[in-house]
């Protein structure tokens, strides 16, 4: 079958962008309904911080297309090992996301994971927009209340210093990276490609001459 390289490079460049929006705009509502719902169990109603709630909505959705833009990439890459790759990656992400095995308690030859991965960017950088400064109380029990609960928890998973706005812009990067990697992928597909098809057109022209 034959290429044309620059079609293939603008119907690659188009595809890409199609599915990453069409994913987008298909979890975006979803997400969001389910954060918003989350935060009225979560929050008593004197305590709802509109700000928080957007940068959780924030963590989410970037977290979610990180992993949209990560799967695209396996798929142009090796679409014939798709099925299989895919749920491993899903997996290593969900064990170094920083919650299963706190960030302090990893080797240093593991650790590389964890800053790779966009689920420990989501989880940290949420729990510190949420916990950081809050009080816990049970007032209507009258006990005190201890503000320096919600810090020991930071430490405890040892994110106490993470910056949400620093995870925020690293997972914004990693999307974008993502996608220049599997638009490139495509074009390195499609040149190598119509290469192969030259090469079999010379052969099979240089068979028909003898």
């Amino acid at each position: 079958m034959a290429y044309c390289s620059s079609q293939w490079r603008y119907s690659a460049y188009d595809v890409v962008l199609q599915v990453f929006l069409r994913m987008a705009a298909l979890s975006a509502i979803p997400l969001t309904a389910c954060i918003v719902v989350i935060a009225v169990f979560i929050f008593q109603p004197e305590n709802y911080d509109p700000t928080v709630i957007a940068t959780v909505v924030l963590f989410f959705l970037l977290s979610n297309l990180a992993w949209v833009t990560i799967f695209m990439l396996i798929t142009v890459s090796f679409p014939s090992l798709t099925h299989r790759i895919c749920p491993l990656v899903a997996a290593l992400g969900s064990f170094f996301c920083g919650f299963i095995i706190p960030i302090h308690q990893l080797e240093w030859y593991y650790k590389w994971i964890l800053y790779i991965d966009p689920s420990f960017y989501a989880f940290s950088g949420t729990a510190v927009a949420i916990l950081r400064s809050r009080e816990f109380c049970t007032s209507d029990k009258g006990i005190e209340c201890f503000p320096e609960s919600s810090t020991s928890f930071l430490t405890l998973f040892g994110i106490e210093d993470v910056v949400p706005t620093y995870h925020l812009a690293v997972l914004v990067a990693s999307v974008l990276l993502l996608l220049v990697m599997s638009i490139l992928t495509l074009h390195l597909k499609a040149d190598f490609a119509s290469l192969m098809e030259k090469a079999r057109r010379k052969v099979r022209l240089l068979r028909s001459h003898r």
